[in-house]
């Protein structure tokens, strides 16, 4: 834990010692306290990793964002893909809508709605957070789009393979507010094992 007395010197050597254990350079949620240490004493982490040249001065616009940006979302779309083929295989291309509006608007579409036996359907989310820090915000994200979706079931699947499922049940658990009773969230590797 870090306190207010951390100096300076001793903060430049936490985040370098960071980056040399973890081979990156950490952002203000891989170290909570000593980023609210720098916020209150030094003006905040952009400058203060501008003014000692301790990796990208904002990880949160430019460049760095920009490009972290595209190379997620090209692998998101492959994972996209990935689930789409298992789900055609499994269930039959005529059962597979892709891109399904569940509302009058086209801000509120699904990836994929798996219609089963006379009214039965299923809707999927697919996505690929980075770590399991951005599989919470990620979360957050798809849980208030479908908070007024109570039609049928929605099952949001993680294409992450480094993030277990027991960190998705601790990351569910300490969530404010409870997943509607529709809503599931899975690993794409227990996905392919249910029956829906």
């Amino acid at each position: 834990m870090y306190y207010t007395k951390t100096t300076e010197a001793q903060c430049v050597q936490i985040i370098k010692d960071f980056h040399a254990k973890n081979g990156d350079w950490p952002r203000t949620h891989d170290i909570p306290y000593l980023s609210r240490t720098i916020q209150r004493r030094f003006n905040g982490m952009v400058a203060f990793r501008k003014k000692h040249k301790l990796g990208y001065n904002d990880y949160t616009k430019g460049t760095y964002r920009s490009n972290l940006t595209k190379e997620f979302t090209m692998y998101g779309n492959k994972q996209e893909q990935v689930v789409f083929d298992f789900l055609v295989k499994k269930y039959g291309r005529v059962n597979i809508h892709r891109e399904y509006f569940f509302r009058n608007d086209n801000r509120y579409r699904a990836d994929f709605c798996v219609f089963l036996v006379g009214d039965k359907r299923v809707v999927v989310d697919t996505f690929h957070p980075k770590n399991l820090y951005s599989f919470k915000g990620c979360l957050n994200s798809k849980v208030k789009k479908y908070k007024s979706f109570t039609e049928s079931p929605v099952i949001f699947v993680q294409t992450n393979e480094n993030i277990s499922w027991e960190q998705i049940k601790v990351a569910v658990a300490a969530r404010k507010t409870p997943l509607a009773p529709n809503q599931s969230v899975m690993t794409f590797t227990d996905f392919r094992d249910i029956i829906l």
